[in-house]
C-alpha cells in the first residue's frame, strides 16, 4: 500500500471539522475514509503551523 497523499483544501477542512466544529477525531476520520490516526496528524500538523505562523 502506497503512502496516501490529500490536498491542502482537504486537509484544512478536516481541521476545521474537529476544531472549530467540534466533530470528533473519529468522526471525520469515518466520514472521510481516513483512519484517525491521519486525522490526528493532520490536526497536529495544522495546528502546529496556526501556532508557528502567530509567532512568526
Amino acid at each position: 500500500m502506497g503512502k496516501a497523499t490529500f490536498t491542502e483544501d482537504f486537509k484544512r477542512e478536516a481541521v476545521v471539522q474537529i476544531t472549530e466544529r467540534g466533530y470528533p477525531v473519529a468522526e471525520v476520520a469515518r466520514e472521510t475514509d481516513l483512519k484517525a490516526v491521519y486525522a490526528r496528524h493532520i490536526g497536529a500538523l495544522f495546528m502546529f503551523r496556526i501556532c508557528a505562523s502567530k509567532v512568526a
